[in-house]
């Protein structure tokens, strides 16, 4: 079902499905996707949970912004924080963040705001901030990443896309996010973050072409206790891997439920 709330004056709306009295199981999706990409895991898990799927700003139908400051990490993080007390005014209900791509990002902030009330943390072939700076220092991964610094030319990228009859609908404001990190890398640098203590599950396609495969060791600094799993697939694994993905996660909540 699809709700509608205005969040510091834009509107915002995210799909919410399954038992409303179960804990809450909060996917984020990343750029181009939106809150649709998660069909697949909504079917599965909605018995078991309250699912919700926002859309991020800017992804239609959610309202985009002139502002870019609104897409960065912290604009996005109190956009989640306002939807879930929509949702669960009382501050009760446990909380499994799940995120993806640019939606990982978005999870590991908000996993540090409620990590009271986090059961755990999972990502898709995504990365926190301090970890993709420190990904930044390898030129295999400049590589990789060099569509971040031709979306940092102001109009050219929405040019182009607008440009290709087939990507018409593509949903270019929320592009923002890559203009907005790259402004707060000196401010995410000098930020203290602090080490999850919640579980976490890192699961990961191994076609990726966008970010290298990760070590268990790579996540040790940023949580305690990481779980690494690699499997074949691309970026996308969500939905290309739907069946295998869902029973990984299913197995992981499971193991550590409240």
């Amino acid at each position: 079902m699809l709700k509608q709330h205005k969040i510091r004056g834009l509107e915002s709306c995210w799909l919410e499905e399954g038992n409303t009295e179960a804990p809450i199981l909060l996917f984020l999706h990343g750029y181009p996707d939106s809150a649709d990409t998660w069909e697949n895991q909504v079917a599965h898990f909605k018995d078991r949970f309250h699912v919700v799927c926002p859309y991020l700003r800017g992804t239609h139908p959610s309202e985009p912004s002139k502002d870019v400051q609104r897409y960065g990490q912290d604009a996005i993080v109190l956009d989640c924080l306002e939807i879930l007390q929509k949702i669960d005014p009382s501050g009760a209900k446990r909380i499994v963040c799940v995120g993806h791509d640019l939606g990982a990002v978005h999870a590991w902030n908000l996993s540090q705001c409620i990590s009271d009330r986090l059961d755990a943390l999972v990502v898709l072939n995504g990365l926190s901030i301090p970890q993709m700076i420190q990904r930044l220092k390898l030129p295999i991964q400049h590589l990789k990443s060099w569509y971040i610094y031709l979306i940092q030319i102001p109009y050219l990228p929405e040019i182009f896309l607008r440009s290709i009859p087939k990507l018409k609908d593509f949903p270019v404001p929320p592009i923002n996010q890559y203009r907005a990190f790259v402004r707060e890398v000196p401010q995410s640098v000098r930020r203290s973050h602090k080490k999850m203590q919640n579980p976490v599950l890192v699961l990961w396609g191994e076609q990726d072409p966008f970010l290298m495969a990760p070590t268990l060791d790579e996540f040790t600094p940023y949580a305690s206790f990481p779980t690494v799993r690699i499997i074949e697939g691309s970026h996308w694994i969500h939905r290309d891997k739907k069946d295998e993905v869902n029973q990984i996660v299913d197995r992981f909540l499971s193991e550590n439920e409240s």
